[in-house]
């Protein structure tokens, strides 16, 4: 199963907006298996299996897990990857977050306290 928000829809004055550009929100009590594409903002704060391509911005809070890989323009972690990370601009690992698998990106920031165990590409 692929989740894709791509659609275009009318807003309240009957202009199409794209859904792309409204934040995604999984909420702590959501299990989601199967992956995700295509949307520019998503906030993670329940589990999903499965990986999270082309995707903008993306935040996994302190309750989130993300057992996939995960392609985004930039990823910051609170919570946990069991997975590789690929971000086109940056990763950030807060000190609550933990990361298992390979990252590959631009920019990498961890802070003190954050878990990472696996290797790092840094790069174009």
């Amino acid at each position: 199963m692929t989740v894709s928000i791509i659609n275009k829809k009318a807003n309240s004055k009957g202009k199409k907006t794209d859904s792309r550009t409204t934040p995604t929100l999984i909420d702590r009590h959501c299990l989601i298996k199967g992956n995700i594409s295509q949307t520019s903002a998503i906030r993670i704060e329940g589990v999903l299996e499965g990986d999270i391509l082309e995707v903008g911005n993306l935040v996994i809070g302190e309750s989130g897990t993300v057992n996939g890989n995960v392609h985004a323009k930039t990823i910051t972690i609170f919570g946990q990857i069991n997975g590789d990370v690929v971000a086109t601009e940056s990763v950030e690992i807060k000190n609550s977050g933990k990361v298992t698998g390979k990252v590959n990106t631009i920019s990498l920031t961890i802070e003190r306290g954050a878990t990472y165990d696996g290797s790092i590409t840094m790069g174009k």
